[in-house]
């Protein structure tokens, strides 16, 4: 036993001086990473340090995954800033964006039941909520741009729709307006045509 003992103090001696080099690496590492993440980030900035500068960026989760993406759309004319969240499986569920002629929206879907809200603004109407499914737009509230005129659009997804407030075209539209009034209601069938009206 006694052969034993210089040999354990000597192990715990040197126990000893390795947990002070470790901790020693340790703290380098550790300032190592934030100077060479602090060098990196003033690398990113841009003229005057103020912005990064990138045409797009994606937020990755733990499991290395895209949940969102900011960046430009492809609509066919022109590139659109857009900031698109992706769910679990990579499907969009909540898309902004801005489009050319001051539009643009806000979408919400759900991939499982196929509904969505929408709001957007566009150059003909102006904001509109709309509520869908998967048969279409059922509900639609708009605000007239041109003339400050409200409607609100109920659709049971198989042609049939009514409409209380501003109709532009496709019902009795008086002449001189254009379009109904605020106060009117008017029904179209399947085929588009005004079943019934008020006033």
């Amino acid at each position: 036993m006694t052969s034993q003992t210089p040999d354990i103090q000597a192990v715990l001696k040197r126990l000893d001086r390795l947990e002070r080099q470790n901790r020693w690496l340790r703290r380098t590492g550790a300032l190592a990473v934030v100077a060479v993440s602090a060098l990196l980030l003033m690398g990113l900035t841009g003229p005057g340090g103020r912005a990064i500068s990138a045409e797009e960026f994606d937020l990755v989760d733990g499991g290395g995954r895209v949940r969102g993406k900011l960046g430009f759309d492809d609509n066919g004319k022109a590139k659109s800033p857009a900031l698109d969240l992706y769910d679990a499986n990579g499907i969009a569920v909540a898309t902004l964006y801005a489009s050319m002629g001051r539009t643009g929206g806000l979408l919400l879907d759900d991939a499982d039941s196929g509904a969505s809200i929408s709001l957007i603004t566009t150059a003909l109407v102006g904001p509109e909520l709309r509520l869908s499914d998967t048969r279409g737009v059922r509900v639609a509230l708009s605000l007239w741009r041109d003339t400050g005129d409200v409607s609100l659009e109920l659709s049971d997804g198989n042609g049939n729709r009514s409409v209380l407030g501003a109709v532009a075209s496709g019902g009795p539209v008086p002449r001189e307006t254009g379009r109904t009034s605020a106060a009117s209601l008017v029904m179209f069938g399947k085929d588009g045509k005004v079943l019934w009206h008020a006033p």
